[in-house]
């Protein structure tokens, strides 16, 4: 059977290890850095760039999460941003 492969985290020192876990990619059906990480891997600050350079050793698709400004995503096909949904932590209860 298939398997779906997830990439996700932040790595200290990201930019050091790219060269070997960019190899990774053609395997990789959904990378998901956040945008500080996808900075210290690619050297750029915007996340559309981050998304373009970090898909094209071939990741099936890029996801950069942005926090309060929600998330950049792009695919081979497509490339699109979709908002932060909003929380009212004031309102949450604890969890027990």
């Amino acid at each position: 059977g298939a398997v779906t492969t997830f990439l996700g985290g932040a790595w200290p020192h990201a930019w050091q290890v790219w060269p070997a876990f960019a190899p990774v990619l053609p395997f990789t059906e959904l990378f998901c850095p956040n945008q500080e990480g996808a900075a210290i891997i690619t050297g750029e600050g915007d996340a559309w760039r981050q998304s373009e350079i970090v898909l094209k050793p071939g990741a099936g698709a890029v996801v950069i999460t942005r926090g309060a400004e929600g998330v950049v995503v792009r695919t081979p096909q497509a490339a699109f941003s979709a908002a932060a949904l909003p929380i009212d932590f004031d309102k949450q209860k604890p969890a027990k």
